[in-house]
Parts: C-alpha cells; structure tokens; sequence
C-alpha cells in the first residue's frame, strides 16, 4: 500500500467510497435513518473536487485501488477518514492517520483536531488522539452522536 495525494481522477472514486462505506459500514453504530442523513446520495463530484483540491487529501491506493482516504486543513483540522468497506480493520485507516501526523508536522502545525464518528473513533484513539466532548450534530435533520477528538503534536 502506498500513500499519496489526491489527484483529480481520484474524485468519482472518492465519493464512492465515502457513500459506499458509510452505507455498508455506518449501520453498526447508526441506524438507518441516521446512515441515510449522513450520506443521503453520493456527493456532488464538482463540489467534492474543490474542497479536496483545496486540502491535504490523502489516498490509500494498491495495485490501483483506492483503499481510503483522509483530508487535513491548515488550521489542523483533520476532516475525514474513510476507509473502503473491504479494507476496514486491515491498518489503512491507521497509515492514513500516520500520513495525516507527518505532512501536518511538515506544515508545522502543533495540534490535530476531527470530529469522529463511533467507528472512526477507536481508530483515533489508538493514535492517541484524546476525547474532548461527545456532541450530537445534525446532518439533514437527524441526530447523530459523534466525538471531538484531539491531539497535540511533538
């Protein structure tokens, strides 16, 4: 597996995934009206092109295929982390949160800061991001419970 930044090829197989997984994979922590707030259709292409071509996005790749992916703003925001559904528990997500730490410390940036799904969440901590406040958000409508998480770099 390989780490790499996004290309603007990237972008149909991107929103795919996020939709794809969320779907396959949300429904373990979610219910399916939540994971159906949380990724109603697949994202708009255009709109997806420019917010990744904006960041830090990185994408898990092998043999071709796209694994995962992580988004990291300036300010240390680590936006997202998703991970293909065949590639969940296989230390994807983990190599794309090391990838993340290494170009934020390459900027500069001192602390790390997301909003972590209950899936995504024992992910982070295992990197040693520290739980800040559990919140409820609500995409479409929905409530959803997610988790602020940080961690300060060294």
């Amino acid at each position: 597996m390989r780490i790499r930044d996004y290309r603007p090829d990237d972008v149909g197989a991107l929103t795919r995934l996020f939709y794809d997984t969320i779907h396959a994979t949300g429904l373990r922590e979610y219910t399916p009206e939540q994971v159906a707030a949380w990724a109603p259709a697949p994202p708009d292409r255009d709109r997806w092109h420019a917010r990744m071509s904006a960041r830090h996005t990185l994408v898990a790749e092998e043999d071709g295929a796209i694994l995962g992916f992580a988004e990291l703003e300036e300010n240390g925001h680590f936006d997202m982390l998703y991970v293909a559904r065949e590639a969940v528990g296989t230390g994807v997500g983990g190599a794309l949160c090391d990838a993340v730490e290494a170009r934020a410390r390459a900027l500069g940036i001192a602390r790390l800061f997301t909003e972590a799904s209950k899936l995504a969440r024992p992910v982070f901590a295992r990197k040693g991001y520290a739980l800040v406040a559990e919140q409820t958000v609500t995409p479409n409508g929905v409530a959803l419970t997610n988790y602020r998480m940080e961690k300060f770099l060294r």
